[in-house]
């Protein structure tokens, strides 16, 4: 007889439902969970995607910075790129946040924080540079800089000091030629407070006292004569030609890679018992005896020795003119002053001619107003590239006299500015007692001409060094693209050094400037106080005054772009958590498309 089963079907269906919601429940749960990864998957490619985007651009403002100046150092370009931050077109709760700073490596490296839904999502993305900074040439590395030649005739001093540390004690009024056979001619009286070096030769035909060393690539010759002068070198002399002694006395001691002659009145006193007094590598042209403190001697046989070398004055490769240099700090032209002319682009400009006290010009960051007579006429300021770097505030003239009249750069606001005024013609000063050239206190303003300069009353300057950011400036700053054919050097006439000189200073009141004119020739007969430098075609420093070099300006470029060869490479990037998230492995970065 069979048995009754009832309910069975029932117990088994419910079994079945059971299982089957299990699976489906486990099913849903999985789906959650998939669904709750790839929202945050998503959540977190939406915070890296912004971290991307806030180093792209971070980097373009850092491009941009470079291109405006690449005269600036690693900080500076740090000043001049700020910040970068803004939202992503996702929605209101997507931003960026990027910034750049110097690691200890010494590399830029940009930092971007993308974030979303608030900060629920955050990424970290980090972008390393290499900055490769260019020459570094400063054209205002000494006093003085001749390229094709250096005559020093007055009887005023050459000294240094530093504007910027009133603690500075030093000899670095250095004075030098560049161009290969540039000789240096010392005819004055007066007292250079650093060391002289030439490319070519360098003659003292009178009393002169150097604090530093005499260095040439030719001879060194003090020519014979019936006045005693009783040069003093406080260094040592080298010269891979000749040397001629006479009547000096050096404390240093004497090197020569070719002939030495010793006249009458030859003072070595270096003391240094491990160092010869004098080595020669030529023939001994005179009697071998000079004194050492107070004590007659005769050079030994060891004074002679055969190969003798003695290092070069940086300079042209003898057999090429062209040639970069040896160091490329003592290249003539690093400002490349040709490209000056460009600027005539922006022509035709007017003459200003300030004459009387009626005629006046007020120059700022704004605009420029000129009065005559209670006439104004307003200039407006243009923005240009000059020698390689951005110049803001730039105005344009042809000619510009000031003979009676008044000019002042000034500032309409409170933070320091550069300023640019270019003259496609001549620029002048007369020594009229009503002429009337001020800069006031935080201006840096910067004249390039094109045409000769002459200058017979200084210019009023209230503040040495400008504080800008991210670099400091010299309040006035003198570039010439005059190229004069004369190739004058020397300070033995006056009469027509207008005519001969493309910039002639003659100014009996302190100055305070920087002169770059490579393709001209200077000369300064100031009988007061030149601060700043001067590098030029040739110069001729004639004057009485003292000339004082400020060793600030190594670390300026002063308008200029100076840091040639100059670059940014990208080195790589990588993510990281946010500080204040736990950190997880770092995953590889996407392809580096900067």
């Amino acid at each position: 007889m069979a048995k009754k089963q009832s309910g069975f079907t029932l117990v088994t269906v419910l079994i079945l439902t059971s299982m089957a919601s299990i699976v489906v429940l486990n099913s849903l749960r999985e789906n959650i969970i998939q669904e709750r990864m790839s929202g945050n998957f998503q959540k977190k490619i939406n915070s890296r995607l912004l971290a991307e985007k806030g180093i792209f651009e971070e980097a373009k403002l850092l491009q941009q910075a470079f291109s405006d100046d690449k005269s600036l150092d690693i900080d500076g370009l740090i000043a001049a790129t700020g910040t970068a931050s803004g939202r992503g077109l996702i929605g209101e709760d997507a931003t960026y946040n990027a910034s750049i700073s110097k690691n200890a490596a010494g590399e830029l490296e940009i930092i971007s924080l993308g974030e979303r839904y608030g900060g629920d999502a955050q990424s970290n993305l980090v972008a390393r540079f290499g900055f490769t900074p260019g020459n570094s040439l400063t054209p205002y590395s000494d006093a003085i800089i001749g390229c094709r030649g250096v005559s020093l005739g007055g009887s005023g001093k050459i000294t240094s000091y530093d504007s910027t540390d009133a603690t500075y004690v030093g000899n670095d009024a250095d004075v030098r030629t560049t161009v290969h056979n540039a000789d240096v001619t010392l005819s004055g009286t007066g007292t250079i407070k650093g060391s002289v070096a030439s490319t070519g030769s360098i003659v003292v035909s009178s009393s002169q006292s150097v604090e530093g060393d005499l260095w040439a690539n030719k001879d060194i010759r003090f020519p014979s004569g019936t006045s005693a002068w009783n040069t003093k070198i406080n260094g040592n002399i080298f010269a891979n030609g000749n040397i001629q002694l006479k009547d000096m006395t050096v404390n240093g001691y004497v090197r020569t890679e070719q002939d030495l002659t010793l006249n009458n009145g030859v003072h070595v006193n270096q003391s240094n018992a491990e160092l010869a007094d004098i080595l020669y590598g030529g023939s001994l042209l005179s009697s071998a005896s000079y004194t050492n403190n107070s004590v007659v001697k005769t050079l030994s046989s060891s004074a002679y020795v055969e190969g003798l070398k003695v290092p070069n004055v940086a300079g042209l490769d003898p057999d090429d003119p062209d040639s970069i240099p040896t160091y490329a700090k003592d290249k003539c032209d690093p400002l490349n002053i040709s490209t000056l002319s460009e600027l005539n682009a922006f022509g035709p400009f007017p003459d200003l001619l300030l004459t009387k006290n009626t005629k006046k010009i007020q120059i700022n960051e704004d605009k420029a107003i000129f009065t005559d007579n209670g006439t104004v006429t307003e200039y407006l300021a243009k923005d240009a590239n000059v020698l390689g770097a951005k110049q803001e505030n730039m105005y344009f003239f042809n000619d510009l006299t000031i003979n009676g009249g008044s000019l002042d750069a000034l500032l309409a606001g409170d933070s320091n500015q550069k300023i640019g005024i270019y003259i496609a013609g001549d620029f002048s000063i007369t020594g009229s007692g009503e002429s009337h050239f001020k800069i006031h206190k935080g201006v840096s303003l910067s004249l390039y001409v094109m045409g000769k300069i002459h200058i017979r009353k200084s210019p009023v300057v209230e503040q040495t060094v400008v504080k800008l950011t991210p670099s400091d400036a010299y309040a006035l700053n003198i570039f010439s693209g005059y190229k004069s054919g004369d190739g004058a050097l020397s300070c033995k006439k006056k009469d027509g050094a207008n005519d001969k000189f493309g910039i002639y200073i003659a100014s009996n009141a302190d100055m305070f400037a920087t002169i770059y004119s490579p393709l001209t020739d200077v000369r300064v007969d100031a009988g007061a106080r030149y601060t700043g430098s001067i590098r030029g075609g040739s110069v001729s420093n004639c004057g009485n005054g003292e000339t004082r070099y400020d060793v600030a300006l190594k670390n300026m470029t002063s308008g200029g772009g100076s840091n040639g060869g100059a670059k940014i490479t990208f080195l790589g990037w990588s993510y990281k958590a946010p500080e204040n998230t736990t950190e997880g492995p770092e995953e590889d970065p996407p392809e580096a498309t900067l």
